[in-house]
């Protein structure tokens, strides 16, 4: 793609000049940059030539150009530096065709653009026809200038006495021209006016030659070399003040940048701390604020739901009018324009990859900078980048979500369609053997075969009711039924659908005399109970003890599961948890276990609020703990 970069000025025909780079930019399918390059003289620049730039620097980005500045005394070697560092293909530059008048050749920018670029670059050179008419800069205010002459009266008059004194004391002359050259260094710096330095070296060394050379009170000098003194005296307070007005400038300069280049690096921390959108547009806008000071607000455009805003107008709400207007607004900036002013404010967008994610809305009443707009666009794309990337990582992270809930269920179905087969192919060859040879077994054989039946319908059961609690629980249109339950009822419930095996172990139930109200969905608890008293039952050998028991501790309530058997190996009991895992085995392979109840008992306790552990039972077996948050509830009698 063609890189076009134009030149901003203040001048009256660059709009002509920016006008020429985008209809060549167009031409060429190419993107346009408007550059600015920001100097010491910038500062001394008269409210006429600023209020121009800025003008200037609004249409080309009305026009869409991506607006640029950079520092640099030496104008055409930032400009090509510029040029050069990012690759651009076409500078478009605009000249004046009026014919020089100076006697001695002056080299025009162009002219030094063109000489550092060679034919790396095509460079458009605009005819801007003759200058128009110049314009007189506002003079400034009464106020302003009486302050001004204060200053510089008062100098003069405290190096005049001075003068005198040292005059008394028999000073040499050249310690009283030094009070007057130190007259002009104050005046220069107070004032920032090089015209106020000049006057003040003028009516200084008239002073010096009218009240302290001979003859005195006399504009003659006797001596033959104080005119030449005077005039030397003249010339380097006049050269001292024009060089203390541009280190005053140059300094102005040094720290503005010092202070973009702080209030970016704040900007890009306290974004980089933001958690959520609401974070990011406060951060945008505060950082606004505290640089322009200005009335000002924002319009934040979500991914979804209502146009939200931030700050206000002299302390005034928003209007729902002002926010509509707003959000329509950046409508347009999908035609390329980077700023927009209308009804009293300038609207600039926080853009990143070429979506919008806010609009800021600007007084037209304060005066924008060149490089208060470069840091505007700097904070609101930054802005707008950190709202962007959080978006794409949150898509990333639901699309993850999503990819391993599928592969969980791909899991649960490979799994359910391999271990399934086992106990519905016994149910299938036993229901055979009856219906084909029941006549011809013994009742021995009979009883076995009905009880084979039995024991892989009742296997089938649970797992299904696993299967189903596992789904519920991923569902998330189906939020659980929560409500204040006593725990002790619920366990009693659940163990009626205990094993059958369970007449082959000693089982003991321990529980509260009072109630002990948990907040729970019942039926899930309840499956959490059946999954841990089976899980005992099947792992531990006939005539185990198995121990349930209910506890309080402070608001929270304890759940206990425990038995004497094997117990779990220590480098087993992270795992365990895990879905599809069943001990030994790592896969549905082993036994009639998918290695759903565990999973799904941690599940459901964390749904809750609580958490489920295993530790080693005293003095031997292995003890499952379920932490529920509770709280006492209190009756009145």
């Amino acid at each position: 793609m063609e890189k076009i970069l134009v030149c901003l000025s203040s001048s009256p025909s660059n709009g002509h000049v920016i006008e020429s780079a985008n209809f060549i930019a167009k031409s060429c399918g190419g993107r346009l940059t408007a550059i600015f390059v920001e100097n010491s003289s910038h500062y001394s620049a008269s409210p006429l030539n600023k209020s121009r730039l800025e003008k200037n620097i609004r249409f080309a980005s009305e026009l869409g150009a991506e607006i640029r500045t950079v520092s640099g005394e030496n104008i055409p070697l930032a400009i090509a530096e510029y040029a050069r560092i990012n690759r651009f293909t076409k500078v478009v530059l605009g000249q004046t065709t009026a014919p020089r008048r100076s006697i001695a050749k002056r080299s025009t920018l162009s002219d030094g653009i063109v000489e550092r670029l060679g034919e790396s670059v095509e460079i458009y050179i605009i005819p801007t026809g003759l200058p128009e008419p110049r314009e007189k800069d506002p003079a400034p205010s009464r106020d302003m200038l009486a302050r001004k002459l204060v200053i510089t009266l008062g100098a003069l008059i405290v190096a005049t006495l001075l003068g005198y004194l040292f005059d008394m004391l028999h000073f040499s002359d050249s310690t009283i021209m030094m009070v007057y050259l130190l007259c002009v260094l104050f005046v220069s710096i107070m004032t920032s006016d090089r015209y106020m330095g000049s006057f003040s070296a003028i009516i200084g060394a008239v002073l010096f030659n009218f009240l302290f050379t001979d003859p005195k009170l006399s504009l003659r000098a006797y001596a033959d070399g104080y005119p030449i003194t005077i005039g030397v005296m003249l010339f380097t307070a006049i050269m001292v003040s024009n060089l203390t007005v541009r280190l005053n400038n140059i300094t102005r300069h040094s720290e503005a940048v010092a202070k973009q280049s702080q209030l970016i690096l704040t900007t890009e921390r306290l974004l980089a701390d933001a958690k959520n959108e609401n974070e990011v547009w406060d951060t945008a806008y505060m950082q606004l604020k505290k640089l322009l000071n200005c009335d000002l607000f924002l319009v934040a455009l979500p991914a979804e739901g209502k146009d939200s805003y931030y700050g206000d107008i002299d302390g005034r709400t928003v209007s729902e009018d002002g926010i509509k207007r707003t959000a329509e607004i950046q409508r347009q900036f999908s035609e390329g324009s980077t700023q927009i002013e209308k009804d009293g404010f300038v609207y600039i967008p926080a853009r990143a990859s070429d979506s919008i994610f806010g609009v800021a809305a600007i007084s037209t009443a304060r005066q924008i900078l060149p490089f208060e707009n470069e840091i505007v666009t700097s904070i609101l794309g930054a802005s707008a980048l950190t709202i962007r990337n959080s978006r794409l990582d949150k898509e990333r992270e639901i699309a993850m979500l999503m990819a391993e809930k599928e592969k969980t269920r791909a899991d649960m179905l490979r799994l359910i369609s391999h271990d399934l087969r086992t106990p519905l192919t016994g149910i299938s060859g036993n229901s055979y053997n009856l219906i084909h040879s029941s006549a011809e077994m013994d009742p021995s054989d009979l009883s076995r075969t009905y009880q084979d039946i039995y024991d892989d319908a009742v296997w089938l059961r649970e797992v299904m009711e696993n299967i189903l609690s596992m789904t519920r629980i991923g569902d998330t249109d189906s939020a659980p039924n929560m409500n204040y339950e006593d725990l002790g009822d619920v366990v009693r419930d659940s163990l009626r659908h205990r094993d059958r095996h369970i007449s082959e172990h000693e089982v003991s139930l321990a529980l509260p005399d009072e109630a002990v109200p948990v907040y729970m969905d019942a039926s899930l608890v309840s499956q959490l109970v059946l999954n841990l008293v089976n899980n005992a039952i099947k792992y531990t050998p006939k005539g185990s003890r198995i121990d349930i028991r209910i506890r309080q501790d402070d608001d929270d309530v304890i759940l206990e599961v425990a038995d004497n058997g094997p117990g779990i190996a220590e480098e087993e009991k992270d795992k365990i948890f895990e879905m599809f895992y069943t001990k030994g085995a790592p896969t549905g392979d082993s036994g009639r276990s998918m290695g759903l109840g565990l999973a799904l008992c941690r599940t459901i306790a964390g749904m809750h609020g609580g958490e489920l552990t295993v530790h080693d039972n005293e003095p031997q077996g292995a003890l499952f703990r379920v932490r529920f948050p509770g709280r006492k509830v209190h009756t009145d009698g």
